[in-house]
């Protein structure tokens, strides 16, 4: 186990649950990553409320395996509307998608327990972040590495936190007083000001920030003069934002205090320790889960026992 200014992780590689899921059975890389070794898994980013985004489809799954199927077919039918593959990565538009943060505790949290969680949430307004880390802290024997908060950097979805710095502020503010020794950590979108979104983190005594996000870009489909997805403005993620993700996280290592958990387009031990030679702390691992959990997994593997030998 290590610390970064208050947010323990079993080694310095995260992984974000799009890539591995919240234990649902359709997440199949986690038949081959072990959750219990990663050094975090940051969930979902969870709403107030469920939100079915632009997927349109139930986000739960269903308790028996006839409906789960149905449900998977659903989902495979609608995947074209919200996520598609592109030279390089993927472009996605799913809206925050997420079972809400009252299911997520009643029926995800309690099977995940062995795991080390970083709690991702969103809310379209200071008022909701603040219910939502209130709902967090009214949980019995709470257990986990911190709270990540997604603040506006949903390319796909429009809050006025992604350009009214004093709505942010008063945001980290707050959320700061509420969490008490919860740890806290801002996840960065890679447009705008993003220093200065990182620096009123760290002014508000934040624990941490996490960059980058997917880039909003647009796409247009040929024939219909429209997006081919479900969104005018899309995220682009893989390993064609690698060099941005790079970029960014080298400028907020060199002007900030607290530590910086980076990632975007990893694909290789190569690209882990590039993220680290720029000053990362902790490296996020989320698109190669998909392409190539094996090579994730021993990513991990790797880094858990250079941690280890480190922290003796």
């Amino acid at each position: 186990m290590i610390e970064l200014n208050g947010i323990k992780l079993k080694n310095r590689i995260v992984i974000s649950s799009v890539g591995y899921g919240d234990k649902d059975w359709y997440s199949w890389p986690m038949w081959i990553i072990d959750p219990k070794k990663v050094g975090a898994v940051i969930t979902k980013t969870l709403t107030l409320e469920e939100r079915r985004g632009y997927f349109d489809v139930d986000p739960k799954c269903p308790p028996d395996r006839w409906n789960q199927l149905k449900w998977v077919w659903e989902m495979l039918k609608k995947r074209k509307e919200v996520i598609r593959k592109m030279p390089g990565g993927y472009l996605n538009a799913f809206g925050l998608w997420n079972v809400g943060i009252e299911y997520y505790f009643r029926k995800i949290y309690p099977e995940t327990n062995e795991v080390n969680k970083i709690i991702s949430v969103a809310g379209f307004s200071v008022k909701e972040y603040i219910k939502i880390i209130n709902r967090i802290k009214q949980e019995e024997n709470l257990n986990i590495a911190a709270i990540e908060l997604n603040a506006g950097s949903c390319p796909s979805v429009e809050t006025d936190l992604k350009e009214k710095y004093s709505l942010l502020k008063e945001l980290c503010e707050r959320a700061k007083r509420e969490a008490g020794e919860i740890p806290l950590i801002l996840k960065i979108s890679p447009e705008g000001n993003w220093l200065k979104r990182a620096l009123i983190a760290q002014e508000a005594g934040l624990n941490a920030v996490h960059a980058i996000n997917t880039i909003p870009v647009r796409d247009i489909d040929l024939i219909t003069g429209e997006s081919p997805l479900r969104s005018e403005i899309v995220g682009q993620s893989g390993t064609c934002i690698r060099y941005k993700a790079l970029y960014i996280v080298f400028e907020l290592a060199k002007h900030l205090e607290i530590p910086v958990i980076g990632g975007g387009g990893v694909c290789s031990e190569r690209d882990v320790r590039k993220f680290f030679c720029v000053g990362a702390s902790a490296v996020n691992v989320t698109s190669l889960c998909f392409s190539h959990p094996l090579r994730t997994a021993l990513i991990i593997k790797k880094h858990c026992k250079n941690d280890s030998k480190n922290t003796k």
